[in-house]
């Protein structure tokens, strides 16, 4: 694996693949990785001959309140992992690279409606980062398929909206869905919390409903994820299962 930090090196790796006939994909993250992440990489690789990681902590899309300098910068092992996951080139920008101006005076696109409600009101500019630097990244490697994950299905909206609105039809972007996760405890469903919002929790309970069982429900005590317990069933976990597809897929349909 090739790790480079500007923008020409990218370029000239990149045009070299192309010339060669090959197809690149794009796995974009913040780095801090995990399997989930690794699995995008393992999806891209399905779909391209050469797959690009970039990994850049987006001071644009932390609010005020929030710590940008915080957030966890693990390069060495995330390095590791992506030479064990078959990446061919890291790419790892600094602010400038991203934005010679500076982020407080830099272009902003902003994506209206669906990065406007939820998360979007909650944490306001917060979508307007994520879009772009999601269009800067496409911009700068230029692939054939980008691979987001889908486990913030708000972000996952944002992105597709993106490349719809900017006609960016020479990319495709594969949506890898990360479903919620079982719980070690085999009847258990966690359904990640983020916004906190009573939608969420609404749209949960309508999902419940709509499935055969016996069911609890409580809160984590981090208040980060709602559990969803089933009882009294021939099979807990296939129950389990068919809450979280429901629940998914309503989401889904909330934001076309």
């Amino acid at each position: 694996m090739r790790t480079v930090a500007d923008l020409r090196s990218l370029r000239a790796a990149v045009q070299a693949w192309k010339k060669e006939g090959l197809r690149v994909g794009l796995v974009p993250t913040m780095g801090n990785l995990h399997a989930g992440h690794f699995s995008l990489v393992e999806l891209a690789r399905k779909h391209a001959d050469r797959v690009v990681v970039s990994v850049f902590v987006n001071p644009t899309q932390f609010g005020p309140d929030e710590d940008y300098t915080r957030y966890p910068r693990t390069l060495a092992e995330d390095s590791v992992g992506l030479v064990e996951h078959q990446c061919d080139l890291l790419f790892v920008p600094n602010v400038e690279t991203m934005y010679p101006a500076g982020p407080e005076h830099a272009l902003r696109i902003h994506v209206p409606e669906v990065g406007d409600t939820l998360e979007g009101a909650h944490r306001p500019g917060h979508f307007d980062g994520v879009a772009t630097v999601v269009a800067k990244l496409l911009s700068m490697v230029d692939p054939d398929v980008a691979v987001f994950g889908a486990k913030d299905w708000q972000q996952t909206r944002v992105v597709r909206r993106l490349v719809r609105e900017l006609a960016l039809s020479a990319w495709s972007v594969a949506l890898a869905v990360l479903r919620p996760r079982l719980d070690i405890r085999p009847a258990m469903v966690a359904f990640p919390l983020r916004l906190k919002r009573d939608f969420e929790i609404a749209l949960l309970a309508n999902c419940i409903t709509l499935t055969p069982g016996t069911l609890s429900v409580d809160v984590s005590e981090d208040r980060r994820f709602l559990h969803v317990h089933a009882l009294d069933c021939r099979d807990p976990q296939d129950l389990c299962r068919s809450i979280a597809e429901t629940f998914e897929r309503r989401i889904m349909e909330a934001f076309p």
